[in-house]
């Protein structure tokens, strides 16, 4: 992903100071049904995120020996769809998602039932793992501001970096970095970049029926001069990896960004009568303390709250969110 690096595009990979890309591990998974895109994409987000985990990763505790990392530099692997799924039972039963447990009548093993953010949400915090839902939905001015986000994400406009192993940064979490990151996607504000050269983590997109994962975006002017448009890169689990992998090859070969980019992109503009939620994720260790806060309670924010909210109460609404549908 990081050869597809230029200056109206920004991806997961990320260049070194010395101009050098830094690789960040990724895997296309694909599903070969109608139902399993929420796992196939949280294990591509893990895919990205277990290679950076030390061993003593809280991560590590509930896991079976054999995703455990027994030395460094060996690979450890990703959890199957079958030890996901016994991983969210274990998770509901210990109070997690309360709401998903209900739904799903505390069992999903073996079952051919769809997940979304939520639940992908509760599986990450039951591992440990910092992250936190970020909804665009109900008006067009909240779905509106998903490209800006997620060309904020990829600027790294969210603050210190998260995920860098620098000693000299105090990672922050997913949820001050999600109000930076929606402050200055409503404002249009572009402060400077985090200095360091960590590859970012892709993002979880889910709407009603599908997900994809984000692992970068494009941003191009419009032809009225009023702004921009967004194009998000994606791996979607229902195209074929060896294809996206095949596209990639030549493109790195022929140096042709297009030839890999166009099977990849999906613009944000198909989301503005859609209901979306991005999942971000962190490599960040929750503590015990905040473990058992998002037990209680999902970690999730919402773009343009007041618009809803102004909707939600009965009150005269503009011109920008006064549709008649309000999305899936």
């Amino acid at each position: 992903i990081h050869i597809l690096e230029l200056p109206n595009m920004r991806t997961c990979g990320r260049c070194t100071e010395k101009g050098v890309p830094a690789q960040l591990p990724l895997l296309h998974v694909q599903q070969k049904d109608k139902w399993s895109c929420g796992y196939r994409n949280l294990q591509i987000l893990l895919s990205a995120v277990v290679p950076k985990l030390p061993h003593d990763h809280p991560y590590y505790r509930p896991l079976p020996a054999s995703l455990k990392r027994s030395d460094i530099g060996v690979a450890v692997p990703i959890p199957s769809l079958t030890q996901l799924q016994t991983f969210l039972e274990k998770a509901w039963t210990e109070g997690f998602d309360p709401k998903g447990a209900e739904h799903y009548r505390g069992r999903i093993l073996g079952e051919k039932s769809q997940i979304g953010a939520i639940e992908v949400s509760s599986l990450i915090s039951w591992l440990s793992l910092d992250s936190i839902v970020v909804q665009f939905i109900n008006t067009e001015d909240s779905r509106t501001v998903l490209g800006p986000f997620v060309w904020s994400y990829f600027c790294k406009y969210g603050g210190q970096c998260y995920n860098c192993s620098r000693k000299s940064f105090n990672p922050v979490s997913c949820r001050t970095s999600a109000e930076l990151l929606l402050h200055h996607a409503v404002t249009g504000t572009e402060p400077e970049a985090a200095s360091c050269s960590c590859p970012l983590l892709p993002l979880y997109l889910q709407w009603e029926g599908h997900s994809v994962t984000i692992v970068g975006v494009q941003r191009g002017p419009k032809s009225d001069g009023s702004g921009f448009d967004y194009d998000l890169l994606v791996f979607d689990p229902m195209k074929d990896g060896d294809h996206l992998h095949k596209n990639l090859s030549r493109a790195f070969e022929l140096e042709s960004t297009a030839l890999a980019v166009g099977p990849m992109l999906q613009p944000a503009s198909q989301f503005r009568e859609k209901d979306c939620q991005i999942l971000m994720a962190s490599v960040r260790p929750l503590s015990v303390a905040e473990r058992e806060k998002v037990r209680l309670k999902i970690n999730a924010v919402t773009a343009s709250k007041e618009a809803i909210l102004k909707l939600a109460s009965g009150a005269p609404r503009s011109k920008e969110d006064s549709g008649d549908n309000l999305g899936g």
